[in-house]
């Protein structure tokens, strides 16, 4: 099977296995993959010597951030657990950055992530940037591909939301 994007593929695999269908529903299912996302350390990706074992590795993160970007999950998290999980995933793409295995893919789902939750809180900066950038606003729709500036552009957006929500 072969999907335009990541979205697309996602919400073929739901409808083909309802396990994903019922954690969706789940009302605590943002907090416990933020839990789960909270234990794992972009960097020990070094500690395996096959590549094979790093893919499997960044894969890991690309499950679990491709979760933690559904709308589903995000509705039912707290503010609080918003800028948890946005601190989380800037550092985690700050860190994805600095190692060659994790590449554009690597942070793709992390910026997904963070451009959806932004989207979510329509934070001011970005609605404004999102507009002009009809590629960035179909990147955060629909997961489809765009460029490492607009990967930076969410990446910085979201460190502006962190600032400004940690300064109220």
């Amino acid at each position: 099977m072969d999907y335009e994007n990541l979205q697309t593929g996602y919400d073929s695999l739901r409808l083909q296995f309802n396990g994903f269908l019922e954690l969706e529903e789940r009302i605590d299912a943002g907090e416990v993959l933020i839990e789960q996302y909270r234990t794992m350390k972009v960097k020990n990706v070094i500690q395996f010597e096959s590549l094979v074992e790093k893919g499997r590795f960044c894969l890991k993160f690309t499950h679990i951030e491709l979760l933690l970007a559904q709308i589903s999950i995000q509705k039912s998290l707290s503010d609080e657990n918003i800028l948890l999980l946005l601190e989380m995933c800037t550092a985690n793409y700050d860190n994805k950055k600095l190692l060659d295995e994790y590449a554009y893919f690597g942070l793709l789902t992390t910026t997904l992530v963070m451009g959806r939750l932004l989207d979510k809180v329509s934070f001011s900066g970005v609605n404004k940037n999102v507009k002009v950038s009809t590629r960035m606003q179909r990147f955060v729709d629909n997961s489809t591909f765009t460029s490492i500036d607009d990967f930076e552009r969410i990446n910085n957006y979201s460190k502006e939301y962190i600032y400004q929500a940690k300064g109220k």
